[in-house]
């Protein structure tokens, strides 16, 4: 059996009131997954239930085709890190190693004293010594220590400064892809998860409005400038899937939904003295992606 993590019809209510209405969702083995959304959105809930914390009220999440509840041997493959995570009160790191290991038998030394050494952390300090970034590295660590199939992070780079984000993120892709973890990412920061992540699910108000490769997401949707002999309207653009058109005089900015090359066809065919394509990051693309659609950004990501 392919191992990954399947959503089924799952619905979970918390004080009377549904939290997450989720039809159906697939996440592949090895997947560095991002799962965006405002606070509320349903994201830590997910999380919750992938990792056997919550019961799903209706439906099925199964992990590699099993259900986690109850099953010692499939949480043994499973790591979640919290929003907030728990440390043993009065505990050093290398305590927290200790207790990890009497749950996790595949707990790697090796590596956790690698990881030691590249964040630099102070093991034999009590860990409520530690900053809040030193928490999220220590947890990281910790995590990533326990030779996890599956790691799930819940807003885990909240805390650390942006040198240290990116060393965090830096390792966590390394040694993912070493040892084929799948890796499941919630934030509230598109730009937080843009360059890192291969898929990409969006969620609003307890339902998964996106759930889409990367790649395919960022080739679908293009920006170009271009600029012609003599000042144009919206109606030459009449042929294109657009998201976005701003006119000024003999100056173009568009953004359009299709394949590039038949775009750059359909832009030639206008003569334009010249034309010039301009990435877009996961941010901008989400901004075009839901105003067409007619969603407020920033009720979805706020």
């Amino acid at each position: 059996m392919q191992k990954m993590i399947v959503f089924d019809n799952v619905k979970k209510l918390l004080d009377g009131k549904t939290v997450l209405d989720l039809k159906e969702l697939t996440i592949p083995k090895g997947a560095l997954y991002g799962l965006i959304g405002a606070n509320g959105a349903g994201k830590s809930t997910m999380l919750r239930l992938i990792s056997g914390v919550y019961t799903a009220d209706e439906g099925i999440v199964s992990v590699d085709g099993e259900n986690i509840l109850d099953n010692a041997k499939m949480k043994e493959k499973l790591f979640f890190v919290p929003d907030d995570p728990y440390f043993l009160p009065q505990a050093t790191l290398n305590d927290m190693a200790s207790f990890y290991q009497t749950y996790y038998r595949n707990f790697d030394y090796e590596l956790y004293r690698q990881l030691c050494a590249s964040f630099d952390l102070p093991i034999r300090d009590k860990i409520i010594s530690y900053s809040k970034g030193m928490k999220r590295q220590a947890i990281i660590l910790l995590a990533l220590s326990t030779h996890p199939e599956y790691l799930l992070l819940d807003e885990s780079f909240d805390g650390l400064d942006p040198v240290m984000r990116q060393k965090v993120r830096r390792i966590l892709v390394d040694i993912a892809a070493q040892r084929n973890i799948t890796v499941i990412i919630s934030s509230h920061n598109l730009r937080e998860l843009d360059e890192l992540c291969d898929y990409v699910g969006v969620v609003y108000r307890g339902k998964l409005l996106y759930n889409i490769a990367m790649e395919e997401l960022k080739k679908r949707i293009h920006k170009y400038q271009l600029a012609f002999s003599s000042p144009v309207t919206q109606e030459y653009f009449s042929r294109f899937s657009m998201l976005s058109c701003k006119i000024v005089g003999k100056f173009v900015t568009i953004v359009a939904k299709g394949e590039a090359e038949i775009l750059e066809q359909k832009i030639n065919m206008l003569k334009p003295l010249a034309m010039e394509k301009f990435p877009l990051t996961l941010e901008e693309i989400f901004i075009y992606e839901m105003e067409a659609k007619g969603y407020d950004y920033q009720n979805i990501f706020a």
